[in-house]
């Protein structure tokens, strides 16, 4: 289980149109909140890599803008930036199931 897997899974369900059960959303949420750890540690090991870069830039002459601005071209400033973008897009998946269970509540009530 990645968090790839569960947001393709649930991305294909709502494409076609599937029910999704508010205990499903809920166990999704949690399984993702799970994982957004792993992804955090990632993120922070990608931010470093991208920060030895601009480091190393640095000490070999270049002022910090340019260093900067070069970092930006590298495949660890990509991969940096899409797994940032990843974080934000479990957050918001998780805020959303958490209303979908609370609208399900409603619907009972």
């Amino acid at each position: 289980m990645s968090i790839d897997s569960i947001i393709e899974d649930l991305r294909s369900r709502i494409e076609s149109n599937q029910p999704i059960s508010p205990g499903e959303w809920l166990d999704r949420a949690s399984e993702l909140n799970v994982l957004l750890m792993n992804l955090e540690d990632e993120l922070i090991s990608s931010e470093m890599a991208v920060n030895v870069s601009m480091a190393t830039l640095m000490t070999g002459g270049a002022t910090a803008a340019h260093a900067k601005t070069m970092t930006k071209g590298m495949d660890e400033y990509r991969k940096f930036l899409i797994l940032k973008a990843k974080k934000e897009h479990v957050i918001e998946f998780v805020r959303l199931a958490k209303k979908r269970v609370e609208l399900a509540h409603w619907d009972h009530a």
